[in-house]
């Protein structure tokens, strides 16, 4: 009955009211900070080539993040995806320095077994 009193609108928010979800983030400039003290630790004492390449990659992502943070422009998600990218490497580049063998899955908490 209420279906057809809409009109058989059968769109979602017609019916149940959608509340977005309030998702707190570090501030990007503070992640930034903390990423280039990380970067600085693995500089000193990487031989590993790919550990050396994994950290070439993590700067990219830091300066686009950074391009982007200056812009104004972009939604702190789009720069948090890049930060995450950036510390995704940073880890493997650090594990690589170590030694060891760092996986390929997008899951930052695999790599910290």
């Amino acid at each position: 009955a209420e279906i057809a009193e809409q009109g058989y609108d059968l769109s979602l928010n017609r019916y149940k009211e959608l509340v977005p979800e309030e998702v707190q983030h570090r501030p990007p400039l503070e992640i930034l900070a903390e990423l280039r003290a990380i970067e600085q630790q693995i500089l000193q004492g990487i031989a590993d080539p790919d550990a050396m390449r994994y950290l070439r990659i993590a700067q990219a992502d830091l300066a686009e993040a950074r391009r982007m943070v200056e812009l104004s422009a972009f939604p702190d998600s789009s720069i948090g995806f890049l930060l995450r990218q950036a510390c995704e490497k940073a880890l493997k580049s650090w594990i690589h320095s170590l030694g060891g063998l760092a996986l390929f899955p997008h899951d930052l908490l695999a790599h910290m077994d």
